[in-house]
């Protein structure tokens, strides 16, 4: 579905994000689009973060509620997955292939990346020119 750009490729991409199929890419879009409402709270998990502190690894979760009680607690109130979604639509790469690791594999420093993550999300899910006036802007927490 996706590989690491491992220096300049046919794009001229340098920068070591993924380079996601545009199919896979709007798949990923359209299954968040049902799955993320706007005004959401994403939840993330920074799970590793590099020694120089330039990348980590981050998990992304929203809170679902089916309201019959079939999954997670008797209310029916669970944690969705969402970072193979984001990873995807975001263009961004997995922490790996194998498993060994989790999350999807932000780079940058000096700011919060999850946050980055989220809005970044935001604006991928309802460009300003389709965003109603209304319409609440995702929320980002760290967990």
């Amino acid at each position: 579905m996706y590989r690491e750009s491992s220096g300049a490729d046919d794009s001229g991409r340098r920068d070591g994000l993924a380079m996601v199929a545009a199919k896979d890419r709007e798949e990923a879009i359209a299954q968040l689009r049902k799955l993320v409402k706007p005004g959401a709270r994403i939840y993330s998990v920074i799970r590793s973060v590099s020694k120089s502190g330039m990348s980590r690894n981050i998990d992304f979760y929203v809170v679902m509620r089916d309201g019959k009680g079939h999954r997670g607690d008797a209310s029916g109130t669970y944690l969705q997955y969402l970072t193979g979604y984001m990873a995807h639509a975001l263009e961004y790469s997995l922490a790996s292939q194998d498993g060994s690791k989790r999350g999807m594999h932000v780079r940058g420093c000096g700011m919060d990346m999850a946050f980055h993550c989220v809005d970044y999300l935001d604006h991928v899910l309802w460009p300003s020119a389709t965003r109603k006036a209304s319409q609440k802007a995702l929320k980002s927490e760290v967990l």
